[in-house]
């Protein structure tokens, strides 16, 4: 009897962690894009509050104002990374890409005439035939090229269209996040004490623990992402200093700092640089460039789990299917989100909040703090 009722407690816990994990995917699949300028604002507020506390005890500032100073600190280091990288990037894509059918023109067509004028030279060689059959080969191959290289100038232009498109939602959104952030710090105290006050009584020191689980988390995720950019920042300085670029300082930062942009990353400025390089014909760099893309992407893939993992206390493995699993379901957005999600329930578990299948609890204790 006690062995079936361990296997039914431990049946009934596997189907509440399946329903909480689907009702968890469907709000983020769903809900989460309507109120997500909302919850980003008040996630900014929070993360801003605790150095606030500390500014404000060892000064005679008020902790809002310096609350407010520290988000829009924020606001402007997040501006001028998107300024100086992501605009940049994307005025340079358009112009590489709009160029492209002339970069064939000037530099790919002339070799394949070259190729196709040997050819013919020696087509005293070959049958015939043969060498008609040589030449039509190269012509198909020029014309491949060619609608390839202007398919990926249309693409790429359509892409720029409709980020232009896309620019007055994104600019409402970030609008509506920018000021919900700095109502929420002005504010904070009174909004966490609605939060406090609308939670049952036998609920607010578990709410506690799970606010002071979920800044650790968040703090071990920006953490770990911000020593990635550090890493891929020696990686790019080294490597661009060895092949004797102007300024790789410069340049190993601002790659760096797109690394960072969603979506984006480093193959966003070196995968067309080592191109154009090629499409140049400056081989060596060309190939150089793109070397040392594949080096950084392969460092990264096998640094990431690990770094991710040793920072929240989770095994690599699980990491990287957080990672993955992340990126499938909720493109870039669950590629952070799985992995946070993750840190918080196992700081859950550590702390004893949430039970694992069978009733397994964990065994820490959680400082409690003021939200």
């Amino acid at each position: 009897m006690d062995w079936l009722r361990r296997r039914a407690r431990f049946v009934g816990d596997c189907i509440l962690w399946l329903a909480g994990l689907t009702l968890l995917f469907l709000f983020i699949k769903f809900a989460l894009p309507l109120f997500s300028p909302f919850l980003f604002g008040f996630l900014l507020a929070f993360l801003a509050a605790r150095p606030a506390r500390w500014l404000a005890a060892h000064t005679r500032l008020r902790q809002n104002a310096l609350q407010i100073g520290v988000v829009a600190g924020v606001y402007l280091a997040l501006g001028a990374a998107v300024y100086f990288g992501g605009a940049w990037l994307v005025v340079w894509a358009g112009d590489f890409f709009s160029h492209l059918p002339d970069l064939y023109d000037r530099l790919v067509r002339p070799v394949l005439d070259q190729i196709q004028a040997g050819v013919a030279s020696m087509s005293g060689a070959f049958h015939g035939q043969a060498a008609a059959e040589i030449g039509a080969l190269l012509q198909s191959v020029g014309d491949c090229i060619s609608g390839w290289l202007s398919a990926a100038s249309r693409w790429a232009l359509g892409c720029v269209g409709s980020l232009a498109a896309s620019l007055p939602g994104a600019f409402v959104w970030c609008a509506t996040a920018v000021l919900s952030s700095l109502f929420f710090a002005w504010d904070y105290p009174l909004v966490t004490g609605v939060i406090a006050r609308c939670t049952p009584r036998s609920l607010r020191q578990t709410a506690y623990q799970v606010k002071d689980c979920l800044q650790r988390s968040v703090w071990c995720i920006c953490k770990s992402y911000l020593i990635l950019m550090a890493i891929t920042f020696g990686e790019l300085l080294v490597g661009l200093w060895l092949l004797r670029i102007p300024h790789p300082f410069s340049l190993a930062l601002l790659i760096a700092l797109v690394d960072l942009l969603p979506v984006l990353g480093t193959g966003a400025v070196m995968i067309p640089w080592g191109a154009f390089l090629l499409l140049s014909k400056n081989y060596t760099l060309g190939i150089s460039i793109l070397l040392l893309y594949v080096v950084i992407s392969v460092l990264r893939s096998i640094l990431e789990p690990r770094i991710l993992g040793g920072q929240t206390g989770l095994h690599p493995i699980v990491t990287l299917m957080g990672i993955y699993v992340g990126g499938k379901l909720l493109g870039f957005a669950g590629i952070l989100l799985v992995p946070l999600l993750l840190t918080v329930v196992y700081e859950l578990y550590r702390c004893g909040i949430l039970k694992g299948p069978g009733g397994q609890k964990g065994g820490c204790a959680t400082p409690k703090g003021p939200l």
